[in-house]
Parts: C-alpha cells; sequence; structure tokens
C-alpha cells in the first residue's frame, strides 16, 4: 500500500507518517511549504510540493492528481485544512483509482480505514 500525506509540515502530519511507517507503507508526503518536518522522516519514502492551497486551489488539486498517477498511490491522507478542499474535488480525485481515509467515511462511520472507496486501477 502506498500513501500520501498531505500538510508535512504539522506535528498531526508527523505522527501520521510516523504511525504508519512503522506498519511498512510506502509514505509520501506533501506540502506547499519547503522545508516541512514529515519531509525529512526516515518513513517518507518521497516528498512533494505543491502550490499553495490558499492562493491557488486549482494548482492544488492537479499536483495532488499528478503525483497520485505518477506515484501510482492507492490512498490520500489530507491533514488540517487541505482537508476541505480536498472533500471539495473528492470526485475528481477519485477518478485518479484512490481511496480516501478520514476521521469519518462518506456512510458517517468513523475509522481511519474503515469502508474506503473501491480502487477502480
Amino acid at each position: 500500500m502506498s500513501v500520501i500525506i498531505t500538510n508535512a509540515r504539522n506535528r498531526i502530519a508527523y505522527n501520521v507518517v510516523r504511525s504508519l511507517g512503522q506498519k511498512d507503507i510506502d509514505l509520501y508526503t506533501a506540502d506547499f511549504v519547503p522545508r516541512s518536518m514529515s519531509f525529512v522522516s526516515r518513513y517518507s519514502k518521497g516528498h512533494f510540493i505543491y502550490p499553495s492551497p490558499f492562493t491557488d486551489q486549482e494548482g492544488f488539486v492537479q499536483r495532488l492528481v499528478d503525483e497520485i498517477q505518477r506515484l501510482r498511490v492507492d490512498v490520500l491522507i489530507p491533514v488540517f485544512e487541505e482537508t476541505f478542499l480536498v472533500a471539495k474535488h473528492a470526485d475528481r480525485l477519485l477518478t485518479c483509482a484512490i481511496r480516501f481515509s478520514s476521521s469519518r467515511n462518506r456512510e458517517g462511520g468513523r475509522g481511519a480505514f474503515s469502508r474506503l472507496n473501491p480502487r477502480k486501477r
């Protein structure tokens, strides 16, 4: 399984990276801040910088789409503010054959990896 985690500068993202990395999941970290703390985690297989979701929403979403396809990612975990923009463009991102992980799935249940959308590859 491979995962992209956004908002790599955030301590929440760093803890997600550390937790999933200890389970041997391939993790890619992303942010619009070049020196984000999760970029240097030993569990981050790689990282990329996306346009600011605050000033270039279309660029942000398109960069995620491009990287999801390039890296053949299974799951996108948006962290913090990006969550709202990812949710807004969920249909577009789901066409990239990924699943979303969130604290609430579309059916309203709890659990980060429960009832993920089926992969369409």
